[in-house]
Parts: C-alpha cells; structure tokens; sequence
C-alpha cells in the first residue's frame, strides 16, 4: 500500500499496527477528514471503519492537480481470537484515528504458580552444585 488514501481505482486507508504486551493499536490516516463522517463498528471478528472526505471548490475554481482522493471509503481487518473486542476504545485526533484493542486476559502470557516447591537448597561454603539428571521411561 502506497501512502496515499488511493490504490488504484479504490480509496484505501494508510495503517499502521503496534502490538504491545496488553493491546493491539492501530493509527489510521485520516486526513482532512471530517470526525462526524467517521465510523467504526465492530461484528464478531471484523473491525469496520468508514468515513467520507469530502472536497468543495468555491465558484469559478477547478483543479489543476487532483490527487488527494475524495469521497466514501471503507476499510475492515479480520481481528484475531485473543484481542477483546468488547472493549475497544478510539479517539479521533490531527486527522489520525487510533483505535486501541486490549489482548484478551486469557491470550496475555502469565507466569503459573507451582504449589508444593521445595525451598532451593542452601549453598555450603566451598562446594560445588550436584547435577541432578531426569529421564522419562
């Protein structure tokens, strides 16, 4: 994707997708775009965003050059099963959308407790640590 908001004959959004430990970002570009033109839906698995940018000439004006594309645009991403889009939040700012999926609690890497360990043996003064060998039969 190139990085205007036109690909070939379809108007596209730009993107970029940051993931951290606890969510996923996404910064869409929007600009001149007006916020009451923007919307962002969610249904199962599919992330939705619409917006119309609109372009006015004034009486007696015509582009010369045209390449900033105007009118309706649609762009939807396929969310995976360990993002929680139940709350995703947004916020619309200088043209650019961000929209912030957190990573589901059950997808989020956690350390597992083991109950019933030993405390580790105490160091004597001088000696070497035994290796202990395990083998499965």
């Amino acid at each position: 994707m190139n990085g205007a908001l036109e690909t070939g004959s379809t108007v596209s959004v730009p993107l970029d997708v940051v993931r951290s430990s606890n969510a996923v970002t996404l910064h869409f570009d929007l600009p001149g775009v007006d916020p009451d033109t923007v919307e962002l839906s969610v249904e199962r698995n599919q992330l939705t965003l619409k917006a119309t940018r609109r372009t006015a000439l004034g009486e007696g004006e015509r582009f010369v050059v045209r390449e900033r594309p105007a009118g309706d645009f649609t762009r939807t991403l396929v969310l995976s099963e360990g993002l929680d889009a139940s709350r995703i939040s947004a916020a619309y700012e200088h043209g650019v959308l961000v929209v912030t999926i957190p990573v589901a609690e059950l997808a989020q890497p956690r350390r597992i407790e083991i109950n019933g360990r030993r405390p580790a043996p105490a160091e004597v003064n001088g000696a070497e640590p035994v290796e202990v060998g395990v083998s499965a039969n």
